[in-house]
Formats: C-alpha cells, sequence, structure tokens
C-alpha cells in the first residue's frame, strides 16, 4: 500500500474499492443506519455509494448516491441486513476495513467488514457531472479547479419542408483546468433533440436543454481524461490520461482570425501619370500661398 495510487474520475468497478459489511440490525430504520455508515466510513475518504440489503431480499433496501441523492425510509421487518460501501481509492477503502473490522457497532450490534467479491452485472463508463464536482472538490479543493466553455454552437441541418417534426443538436468544446497542477484538459459533448414546429414554448425548452446536456458532456469527457495521484506520503498531485485520444473541433480555429490569401504572382501596379501631376500642381499653389502671406506680413 506504499505505491503511487492512480484515481480515474470513472466509476469504481473494483471490488478492492467496495466494503461488505454484515450483520446489520434492522431495527433503526434506513435512514438512521445510512447516516451512521455514512459518518464512520466517510472519515477514511471519499465514498461514491452505499447500498443497503435486507437477508432475505436481494432488491436493494436503500440505494444511495452519496452526496445528492434523497433517502428512501420503506424496509421489511427483517432482523438483519447487509450493506456495500463503494470508495474512490483503493487505499482508503482497506484503510477502513482495518480500522472499523469488529469495531462497528449499530444499534448495539457489532458488525463484520470484508473485502467484497461481487459480480458486476452493470457498470457505468462515465460519472455524473455532480460527482465530478465532488471528486475535484475532494482531491483538488473548492478553489482548486476551473471549467471553461471554449465553444458551444448549434449544429445545422436541413429540414424537411413536408414535416413538422424538427430536429436541433447542440455541441460544446470546454476545458478543465487545475491551475496548481498546470494542467488543462478539453471535453467534447454534444446532444441532439426533436421538437414540434406547432408548439413554440417546446422549443424554448428543447434548446434550453440540448444546450445543457451538451455543456455537461463536455465536462464530464474533459474530467475523464484526468488522473488523480496519490501519493506514498499523502500528497495529491494530477496528470492527464494520454491514452485517451484528445478531440479537436476544427470550428474553433476558424473564427475571429485573420485569413491570408497566397498569390501566383506579384500584382502588377499600373502607373498613374495624372496622379504625378495633380501632386506637383498642388506644391506649387502651396507654395504660392506661403509667398502670399508673408508679403502680406511684411506690408503690415
Amino acid at each position: 500500500m506504499n505505491d503511487i495510487e492512480i484515481i480515474e474520475f470513472c466509476p469504481p468497478h473494483s471490488n478492492r474499492k467496495n466494503l461488505f459489511v454484515s450483520n446489520i440490525p434492522l431495527s433503526l430504520p434506513p435512514a438512521d443506519i445510512y447516516d451512521i455508515l455514512y459518518e464512520k466510513f466517510s472519515a477514511f475518504g471519499l465514498l461514491y455509494e452505499i447500498q443497503l440489503f435486507s437477508n432475505t431480499n436481494q432488491q436493494p433496501v436503500q440505494y444511495e448516491h452519496v452526496s445528492h441523492a434523497g433517502k428512501n425510509d420503506s424496509v421489511s421487518n427483517n432482523n438483519n441486513a447487509y450493506a456495500f460501501v463503494k470508495y474512490y481509492s483503493i487505499k482508503a477503502s482497506q484503510s477502513a476495513r482495518r480500522n472499523l473490522n469488529c469495531n462497528l457497532y449499530i444499534g448495539g450490534q457489532q458488525c463484520k467488514i470484508v473485502t467484497a467479491k461481487r459480480k458486476n452485472i452493470f457498470t457505468l463508463e462515465h460519472l455524473s457531472l455532480n460527482r465530478c464536482y465532488d471528486m475535484a472538490n475532494f482531491y483538488f479543493g473548492f478553489n482548486g479547479w476551473t471549467t471553461n466553455i471554449k465553444l458551444l454552437k448549434q449544429d445545422t441541418y436541413e429540414m424537411d419542408t413536408n414535416s413538422t417534426i424538427c430536429k436541433v443538436c447542440f455541441y460544446s468544446l470546454s476545458t478543465v483546468s487545475l491551475p496548481f497542477h498546470r494542467i488543462t484538459s478539453e471535453g467534447f459533448g454534444a446532444w441532439e433533440e426533436t421538437w414540434n414546429q406547432n408548439d413554440p414554448l417546446q422549443k424554448l425548452t428543447v434548446y434550453h436543454k440540448a444546450r445543457k446536456i451538451c455543456y455537461q458532456r463536455s465536462l464530464v469527457n474533459a474530467f475523464s481524461k484526468i488522473l488523480v495521484l496519490v501519493l506514498p506520503n499523502g500528497k495529491i498531485c494530477a496528470e492527464l490520461n494520454t491514452s485517451k485520444p484528445d478531440i479537436y473541433c476544427a470550428e474553433t480555429f476558424e473564427t475571429n482570425l485573420l485569413q491570408i490569401n497566397e498569390l501566383d504572382q506579384e500584382p502588377e501596379v499600373e502607373a498613374d501619370g495624372n496622379e504625378e501631376n495633380t501632386i506637383h500642381e498642388g506644391t506649387l499653389n502651396l507654395d504660392a500661398l506661403n509667398i502670399q502671406l508673408l508679403q502680406e506680413l511684411e506690408d503690415f
């Protein structure tokens, strides 16, 4: 456990990050059980989720997104339950297991904690944007990262004049910057929606939704390219994941630029004799005017 740990901005699928907590009494409301589990386990690191099951029912009694989901108070009248507590970090998970195993009491009953041996039936590829924010705040600090929109534009479609159904698509290019680590990650996102021409209000809603979701997806894509490095001394570093290809949007570099056209040959300069004569005559008239002014001053 003294090696450098690499944490990605993605859902933790490894069982080494997942703890199995057994012998949990259901004499307490599930909301209270969740509060106890969250208070004890969050002291060792950032939690991804807590799931609570009854021993006689394989369906989760309570499924919690740690920071943003609400609590479900429905529970069956069984004596015991078990829970899965999932971390983003392997070090945090193993530290919690060593310190809390046989030292965690819920409702006066001692709970056992081991590393989970669970098969992942369904896995998510990307974190939600809120969870990306949670990870960034936890590892880099609230003022340790910034986001910026480089491009937010509507894609063009050839509309069918015979149909009342229209499509709208927005694409966004955003950046996530870590100034203290001198890292900037770019992300691309797009979203398409349909709306009815006969409903102007629906058009406003759809346009707002498409713009919002494409921006969120671009930020998630940018976060997914950042690697969190946990050093043996506990310090945090960050690097870019070079295994993920960069997405270049040519549209970004085509605006607000000076366009230069290269000519095959030098342009011919036509000599204008009239212009030279005009300049010469203007010079003579100016000299005559100056002489007249000097004479008037002497006479005065």
